[in-house]
């Protein structure tokens, strides 16, 4: 016992560890390495989870997108229609009756004037064309809000909808104008020739509302059928751009179809306007499709 116990003025103290032995060893490389891999296990999940999230979101809002741009792509056809519609029933041959009888009632006053009597009455249509209510307000709601596309698409959906506008004031002006005609409310000296062919009378005054409401019509119907088709193909480019975004992206699933539109019959038979005549309005959107699509990638990532 004297080898286990010492007295420490006067006290006995044991001498012993202040801790228990637990009688074990810790392997700190075989821990670390189960440490590491635990955690590096659980952010490569975390990692996986959220790529898998952010495709499934991104292959979500591009299936979107394509639908919208699809739906945006028939109501452009559809607007572009209601004008080659109205140009085939009536504007066509209500502007080349028109220039006719005014010439011909130009000939008239000069065989008059020569001494000549007059042998025929040039003929006036005033016949009355309701305005026309193509869906262009939720067309243009669909590709300025719901569309990553930027540039032409956007002025040309814009410039479609001002078309409408136009084309119906001039319509509603024309109507005003055959009420006025049919109710003989002629200025003094003045006859229904003199106000439909811009002809002189009383002191030498004229008026050329009615012959400038039929040109507006007959432009602003031109307008409505060359902008509808360009919307048409602008529309169709970006939906090529979303599906090889859907592709190169490798989304997976399938992949979305396009809605595909062509216009040859219609430009063949000359109802639609040549792009030559829009030159000034064509010539602002030239680009490549390199930078097209450098557009289109800057727009979805202004999105996201």
């Amino acid at each position: 016992m004297a080898d286990l116990w010492e007295p420490v003025a006067g006290v006995f103290w044991k001498t012993a560890p202040l801790l228990p032995s637990i009688e074990w060893s810790v392997d700190y490389g075989v821990l670390f390495t189960t440490i590491v891999g635990a955690l590096a296990g659980a952010g490569i999940g975390a990692w996986a989870a959220g790529y898998i999230a952010e495709k499934n979101k991104t292959r979500e809002q591009l299936t979107k997108e394509i639908r919208d741009t699809n739906a945006a792509i028939v109501l452009a056809l559809g607007v572009m229609n209601s004008g080659v519609s109205l140009k085939k029933q009536h504007v066509r041959a209500l502007k080349e009756d028109y220039d006719k009888q005014r010439k011909k009632c130009r000939e008239i006053i000069s065989i008059m004037a020569a001494g000549q009597p007059q042998t025929e009455f040039p003929k006036i249509n005033l016949i009355e064309l309701h305005e026309v209510a193509p869906p262009v307000a939720h067309l243009q709601d669909i590709v300025l809000s719901r569309l990553s596309t930027a540039g032409r698409a956007l002025a040309t959906a814009t410039a479609l909808t001002d078309s409408v506008i136009n084309l119906n004031t001039a319509l509603k002006r024309r109507n005003e104008l055959i009420t006025r005609l049919k109710n003989k409310d002629f200025p003094p000296g003045a006859r229904k020739e003199h106000l439909c062919f811009g002809l002189r009378y009383g002191d030498g005054e004229t008026n050329e509302e009615y012959g400038d409401s039929i040109t507006g019509i007959s432009l602003y119907t031109d307008d409505i059928i060359f902008f509808g088709s360009e919307l048409c193909a602008d529309l169709g480019e970006h939906a090529k751009l979303l599906v090889e975004r859907f592709k190169t992206r490798r989304l997976g699933g399938q992949t979305p179809e396009i809605n595909t539109v062509d216009l040859s019959g219609a430009r063949e038979a000359g109802w639609i306007p040549a792009a030559e005549a829009y030159e000034p309005w064509t010539s602002g959107f030239k680009k490549t499709q390199k930078e097209q699509l450098k557009r289109w990638s800057f727009a979805w990532l202004k999105r996201r």
